[in-house]
Order: C-alpha cells, then structure tokens, then sequence
C-alpha cells in the first residue's frame, strides 16, 4: 500500500518528480501526499477515530471548529469526506473542520487536492469545498467549487482571499471566475493554489478528469498586502475545507491532499515599482498648469528572479479605463506622455538588479474650463505604457498613466473633486461634476457622514496622504494635516505636517522647479505635493503621514474639523469623505477619499468646492461600524431577506402604527440632510399582519433625472457579489388603478436617486405596462419598451423580478402574471439587459447592494399600491 503520508520525516524521495503542469519540475523536499488509504495515528480524527494525516484544525471564533462526527476518512476508498455545514471563514469566523497542516512558505510552493464528482450535489448557495492557504480565519487564500445561486447553473471555481478580515475576489468583482463546466461529467477535479515568495504572488489552476494534462491557469493573481502568506511552517498552515453558509449540510469528497515544493528554474521575475506606488501602485500620476513641462517621474523595473531579464517593449497607447470615461478622448493621450532617453531595445537585467525609467508629461491640449460634461475640456490625460519582457507569468505588464492640465492657477479655473479622483483610477460617485459642490448639509453619491473615526485594525496607525492641494497661494506654510480627540474623549490630538509656501519650496534661490515656485505658491496648486517636515520640503512616506490617535478622532485642517458641530457657530460642512472604489468600482475597505474646504466663516474666500485639500485616509473607519460600507450585508436566500408580511419586523423602519416593515432605509432624496429626513414619510406605509400585505400610498415625488424627491423608496441591504440574486415582488391585483399615467409601484436595485434600476408596473397606452429602467448619471431611458399587461382589472398577482449576476455585471427584467380564471403566463423576461461597465459594476454588486420597493404618482393623484411579498434570493 502506498505511504499514507509523506511529511518533514521524509527528507528525500529524490528519484520522484511529480508535473504539476505548470512548467516546473517538482522535487520532493520534505513534500506532503496524502492519499487517505491508511489512517495515520496521531493526527486530527474522523467520526470513528482514525487519524486522517491532517495535524490541526483552523480555529473559529466560537472555539467549536473540530467536529469530528462531520469528517470520514475511508481508507479502503481512499478517500476522505467532509459533511460541509452551516458557517464559514467569511466575516462570521465560524468555519468548523478546517483541516490543515504547517507548511513552509517561504520558498515556492504548490497545494493540491483532488476532489471526487459530479459536484450536481452542490444544489444550493454557497455549499463549496477545496484547497486553502493561511494563517486564520482573518487570512487565508481559498480555491473552491461553490454554487453561487441554485441548482447546477450556479456552479464555479472562486478564487478568494481575505487579509485582516477584508475579502473579496482575487482579481475583483463577484461570484465565480470559473463557470460553464460540464459539472455533471466530472469524476475527478484537481484544484491547485501555487506561491512563489519570490514574486508576492500565489496563482490557482485547475484541472479535469486527468492525472497528467496540464492545469488550466485563472488569469487572476492574488498579491497579499500582509506577510502572513509567506511564512515558515511555524505560522502558514494548508488544507482543506467544505462549508454552506446558511445552506443545507452537503458532502465534500477528496482523494488527496498534497503540498509540493517546486525546484524553480533560473529565470527572470519582472517587478515594476512606480514613483506614486505607496498611494495607486501601477500608475503615475501628474499634474501641472497651464501646459508646464515639470519633473519626469520614476518607473523601477527590478528583476527578482534568480535568471536574467530581458526587456523587449516599451511601447505607449491608450489609457485601460475607457469603461469610466467621461470623454473618449481624454483616454487616447499617449501623445501627451514621452520616456525621457529611453534605453535602446532589447535590454536585460541580471538577477537582482534594477533599472529605471523616466517619464514625463507634456500636454498637448489647451486645458480650459467648461462646465459641460467636465468641470474642465483637455484637462484629463490618460494613456498607458506596456513593459514587455521574456518573464514567462507575465509577459506584459502595464503602468496606468495621468496627468491632469489645470486651466489656470487658483479660483475656478482649478479640477473639480470628481476630477481629481478620476486621476488616480478611483471611481466612487461624487454626484456632481461641477467645481463648487456646496455646503449643503447632505449627503452627495456615496458620501459618509461620520463626525469621528476610529481606527480599523488598531495595531496599525493611520495614513493622511496628501493628493491634492489647491488653496490660495502664499508665502508662508498653509494648510496643515491633523487630528484632534472626540469632545470629551481626552485622546490624543496633534498635526502630522503642513505644506510649504514660497518661502519653503523647492525654489529659494531663484533656481526654479516648476510647481513648487513663486508662481504656484509653493507646494500648491498641484497633485501630490510634498509635505514640510520640521521645516524641510520632502518626499511624503509611510513614516511621515501616519498618526496613532489613542480615542476616536476627527480630521483636522487648520481648526476645520469632520465633526460640523465643532465648525464655528455656523457648524459648517468642511469636510466630505467618500469610499476608494477601484476601476471595477469594488470597494477598496477603509480607503477614504477625504476633501476639505477649510473655514469656519462663509464669508471671504470660502466655495464649498472642497478641492482645497484632498488626502487619502487609510485604516480608518466611521465611528458607528454601521456607518461602514465594507461591512457586508446578509446573504441573499437567508430568510431575514424574505418578507411575506405576515408578521411584523422588529428594528426596521416602522409604519404609521409603529410596525416594523422589515426594510432598513430609504433611497435618500435631495431633500434629506445626512438622513432620511424627507424620503421616509411612515404614515403612508401600512403592514397588515393579517391580511400578508404591505400598502404603500403614492406620492409626487419622483427619482427621475435630477428631480430626486422620491418619498418611500423602502430599501434593504444585502450582499451583492457572491453570485446571482433575484429582487422580486408580488403586487396584489386588481391593478387598473395603475393604468393612469404616471402612476406606478414596482421593485429597485439602486445605487442613490441619479443612479438605480426599476422594474415597475405602469401605464402603457391606455391599458398597464411593465417598465424595465435604468438611470445613470441622472439620465434614464427604458430598456427595450414597455411590455402591456392586458386586463389589468382581473390579475390577482404580478410578479416583478430583477435578475442580477456580478459576474456577468448584468440585471435582467421578467414578470408573471396570474388571473381570476386561473391563466399564468410563467415568468416572462423582457427584451434588454443591463449592461454595466467599469465602475458602476461595485455600485450595484456591492458589499451593501441595496433593493426595495418604489412607488410614485409624480403628477397624477395618489393610489395604493399593495404588496404582499418581497424576497431577495439566490
């Protein structure tokens, strides 16, 4: 019989070399094979006590990880099977039998596991079993077969990662990356998670029905942020692990389990290091005015390999990011960035080494101010710079490329907020292209409103890094950088830095340095400027942004603080942060966008355009954790997200006898202040227990284009990117009453009151239509047309259903009809989907995706709309 485990006492089986088809010769060294054809005295126990060659067991928060009754070995099968339950490693820590054991990751290496189909079993979301790297439920990186909605259609391969208790996808977006396998022809299916501390990078890859054909390789790489995934055995552990969520227990079979350490050939690993790496690795971002050719910029290309590099491309195009473009053409600017002496093709780099480039921009385009579909016409340059090189897991590397053009110096002729975050790749929702956002005290796009802060991992301090600074321009040091203790806190306040003015810039001698001069005011006037350091312009680190406040804090500029009540008596808004959402619009947690319009008095100079001074605030989160929009929403399927009405919901926003609905918020309307002041009117919100419904009486207020004074647009938070989700309804019949124009009730995903997707029963003509609608940016259309409902006067039911799939980024429409005379028409899905691109996509398939109901007469009179189901399911 084959050895049941090969583990650290083997020091040398080396005659055995194992292809793991990933173009390396594996070398046993001190490997693990677990065949699970004997038991292994010692180690972690099945049902019936016998040892399964696992050591440990990933421990939970609850302390009930190991429970053995769920785990059974069968050595006369060789094969090893997990009875995966309610739990898992997510958020809630509360995966039981995560078996693992040590490995050493600091060298290369590959974990394996063979698990046995068909996988037509995994019928429910999210039942999933494979492979994991990590060191706690807070860390790991995963490699599974998960069914992200129902039945077999929902089956995929997820590559996941979680780093300090923040996941999300390898690669970003949701739900699997991997679909459309034939999963119920599959016997045997191979899962491989491979690292290589070398390069920082694990990689997985898959293979079906084979012991010997090459692995297929996701595209996605994983990059942890922390050192927890290249440790030694003391700390790094792997295994395997089979949970359901919230779902019914199902079996997980494996028949193997491995751990390899590959013998990785001399060849050459491209690393690319950019000058702006510490604020948005892989991009270089500039700025100047009106046209000035300033300072070239950095680009470091090291080899970490143990072989030579050769570097045989360098070669500028477009911009990537024409999915969140404003203008097309501001994306095309590759005219607009030139390398400084570029060396001469090709070149190499020996192992170790580096070399460095230099770039710069030079706008082409008069910038000027517009006030059309930007703030600023030429004043967004986009391009980009592909390295190529003969480094075999990745031939092509790409540094994203920025540079904005101001009009002029000072006043109105600086960017606009929703510029300035667009020039570093961000996309959160600003609500307003204009320069001046107002002092409003509301909420715009995806604002938080948080007086005070606390700390997210508070082992870590807080980063302040500065990303803009436009004030007025001076002699003497402006602004200033700090933090001050929570009224009454007695915490710890201070300043971490301010900028310097003509007298401390980089030209006090007449010898000029364009943006930091007499004509830009000092460090002024500019995008990532320096900060002054005991009095010495420099170079912004980790070690000189970075403050530890002991309480919760609010930010600081010169005595204009995030809490309003601390802003003269005036209590002014000095202060709007907003979410870090990448390309893909995915949340990047405890990133905070945070812009400043200093000054306690409106009168002087103050605009309300916030562009003063703008930072980037990282490991920080709102005071109140429920202000966190990171923090993910219930699952769908689960039945806190079923309402049927036939009971009250406790802690949800109340009706007009004090009932709870079971929604949690409303679409805030431009009449709101931080909260639902205007948008939740409860006395026309009724729940009737007994009769299972929810009536909702109509108002004029309308979401539509820029009017935003829809009232009771009921939501729910849930989480929106694991895998597809169905929104849907049941408006109760008759409904004739909708047959007048403009009078409508139906179901939403919505981002805010400019950006969301209905589905609602309508007028159509003279009889009553379901509409399908999408609004982005406050411009809306119908997608595809209105489709009539005949005999709206005898339907008893009409099923509305929003369809959305994170990974596709689309939602689809459909709608059932049922009759007096018992007709069904079956769910019917409409002509059109929506298709959504670049950052819209994390808007709507979020951590907190929100849906609800939404009702409204606009310029009609009031009706009921009655309701007696609303779900949000897998």
């Amino acid at each position: 019989m084959r050895a049941k485990l090969n583990i650290f006492l083997l020091m040398a089986i080396a005659s055995v070399a194992t292809n793991t088809g990933l173009g390396q010769s594996v070398l046993a060294q001190t490997p693990v094979d677990l065949e699970f054809s004997s038991v292994v005295g010692g180690t972690v126990a099945d049902k019936d006590g016998e040892g399964t060659g696992f050591t440990s067991v990933q421990p939970n928060a609850a302390g009930d990880q190991y429970q053995p009754g769920r785990i059974n070995l069968n050595p006369g099968g060789g094969i090893l099977s997990l009875t995966a339950t309610q739990g898992s490693n997510t958020s809630s820590n509360s995966l039981k039998n995560g078996l693992q054991l040590p490995i050493d990751a600091t060298r290369p290496f590959v974990v394996r596991a063979r698990l046995k189909g068909p996988f037509t079993n995994l019928t429910s979301a999210f039942q999933q079993g494979g492979i994991y790297l990590g060191s706690n439920q807070n860390n790991y990186v995963k490699f599974v077969i998960i069914n992200s909605s129902s039945g077999t259609g929902g089956l995929g391969l997820q590559f996941y990662q979680e780093q300090n208790s923040v996941g999300g996808n390898v690669g970003g977006g949701g739900g699997s990356q991997v679909t459309g396998l034939d999963w119920a022809n599959i016997t045997s299916l191979e899962l491989f998670l491979t690292g290589d501390p070398a390069t920082g990078l694990i990689s997985a890859s898959y293979r079906i029905n084979s012991d010997t054909s090459a692995p297929i390789v996701l595209s996605q790489k994983f990059e942890p942020s922390t050192a927890a995934f290249f440790e030694d055995e003391s700390t790094a552990r792997a295994g395997i692990l089979a949970y359901t969520v919230n779902a019914p227990n199902v079996n997980i079979t494996y028949g193997n389990f491995g751990i390899e350490y590959p013998v990785v050939s001399a060849l050459g690993n491209l690393k690319v290091t950019t000058a702006d790496a510490s604020i948005v690795p892989g991009r270089l971002v500039f700025s100047t005015v009106n046209e000035e050719v300033r300072a070239a910029k950095a680009i470091t290309l090291t080899n970490t390999g143990s072989g030579s590099l050769t570097i045989t491309g360098l070669d500028l195009d477009d911009s990537r990011e024409k999915a969140n473009a404003v203008r097309i053409a501001d994306h095309e600017r590759a005219a607009d960035f030139n390398l400084i002496n570029p060396p001469g093709l090709p070149f190499t780099i020996g192992a170790g080494a580096s070399r460095t480039l230099s770039l710069q921009f030079d706008p082409l385009r008069v910038s000027s101010v517009s006030n059309t579909a930007t703030h600023t016409l030429n004043g967004e340059n986009y391009a980009s710079l592909t390295i190529s090189s003969d480094d075999a897991s990745q031939p092509n590397t790409v540094v994203d490329l920025a540079g904005i053009n101001f009009a002029n110096y000072e006043g109105n002729n600086e960017p606009s907020v929703a510029e300035i975050a667009r020039i570093f790749g961000w996309t959160p929702n600003i609500a307003t292209e204009n320069n001046i956002l107002g002092g409003a005290k509301k909420l715009l796009g995806d604002e938080v409103y948080s007086p005070n802060w606390v700390r997210f991992d508070t082992t870590k301090p807080v980063l302040h890094w500065p990303l803009a600074v436009t004030s007025a321009r001076s002699d003497n040091p402006h602004g200033g950088s700090g933090w001050s203790a929570k009224t009454g806190s007695g915490g710890n306040s201070g300043t971490i830095y301010n900028f310097a003015g003509r007298n401390n810039d980089d030209s006090p001698n007449g010898n000029e340095v364009l943006g930091s001069n007499d004509l830009s005011g000092g460090e002024n006037q500019k995008i990532l400027s320096k900060i002054l350091v005991s009095n010495v312009n420099s170079v912004p680190t980790s070690g000189t942004v970075d403050f530890t406040p002991n309480t919760a804090f609010a930010l600081n500029t010169i005595g204009s603080f995030t809490d309003d009540a601390r802003n003269g008596t005036g209590q002014l808004h000095n202060w709007r942060l907003f979410p870090v959402r990448d390309q893909q619009g995915t949340l990047i947690p405890h990133n905070w966008f945070a812009a400043a319009d200093p000054g306690n008095s409106e009168s002087g100079g103050k605009n309300y355009d916030y562009n003063d001074e703008v930072y980037l605030m990282i490991n920080a989160r709102p005071e109140s954790a429920a202000l966190d929009p990171s923090v993910g929403g219930l699952f769908p399927g689960v039945p806190e997200l079923v309402f049927d009405f036939d009971t009250t919901y406790s802690g949800t926003l109340a009706d007009k006898d004090g009932q709870g609905t079971g929604f949690t918020s409303t679409q805030l309307n431009k009449n709101d202040g931080y909260t639902a002041t205007n948008s939740f009117n409860p006395s026309l919100v009724d729940i009737n227990p007994s009769a299972g419904t929810l009536t909702l009486t109509t108002t004029g207020g309308s979401n539509a284009t820029t009017t935003n004074t829809l009232t009771n647009g009921l939501l729910r938070t849930f989480d929106g990117r694991a895998g597809k989700f169905a929104v849907s309804t049941n408006l109760r019949g008759p409904l004739n009453n909708l047959t007048t124009p403009n009078r409508q009730g139906g179901i939403m995903l919505s981002s805010d009151q400019d950006n969301y997707i209905k589905l609602v029963a309508t007028a159509q003509g003279s009889g009553l239509g379901v509409q399908f609608f999408w609004e982005k940016k406050a411009s809306g259309a119908t997608v595809g047309s209105i489709v009539p409902i005949s005999n709206s006067s005898t339907l008893t039911s009409l099923e509305l259903r929003l369809v959305g799939d994170p990974r596709a980024a689309t939602v689809r429409a459909a709608y059932r009809a049922t009759y007096e005379n018992g007709t069904d028409t079956g769910l019917v899905f409409l002509p059109g989907t929506v298709q959504l691109t670049g950052g819209q996509i994390g808007h709507y398939f979020a951590a907190q995706s929100k849906a609800g109901l939404i009702t409204s007469h606009i310029n009609a009179t009031a009706t009921s709309v009655v309701f007696d189901r609303f779900r949000i399911v897998s």
